[in-house]
């Protein structure tokens, strides 16, 4: 009761570990896990309780192939180990061609360029 976060830790999984916590009753305003390594994780709870929070957890070992999803529905694979993603997470820049067209009385002009 009181504390805002909780650090549990294993065993070294000797791999990046693929985490599931699941509270015992209400959490109040949410939950989240942070600070993930081979051998531990910490729960963050975003207001103190009142009361003891109890939490079950399950810590996997990441195998080849493994993908992580993100809160904007995309995936990547990640390093089994390390848990760094591979290759870029940045989206493709797209250049855009636009006209533009001016008129005047005498003559009439157009122009494009990129943005």
């Amino acid at each position: 009761a009181g504390s805002k976060e909780v650090k549990v830790t294993f065993p070294s999984l000797n791999a990046y570990p693929i985490v599931h916590v699941r509270p015992y009753g209400t959490v109040g305003s949410g939950y989240w896990v942070t600070q993930v390594t081979d051998s531990g994780f910490t729960i963050i709870v975003s207001e103190a309780p009142s009361f003891d929070l109890t939490f079950s957890w399950t810590a996997e070992a990441s195998s080849d192939g493994s993908t992580m999803s993100f809160s904007d529905n995309t995936s990547a694979p990640y390093d089994p180990t390390s848990g760094l993603i591979y290759g870029p997470m940045l989206p493709e820049t797209v250049i855009e061609e636009v006209a533009t067209s001016t008129v005047s009385e005498d003559t009439a002009s157009s122009t494009t360029s990129t943005e």
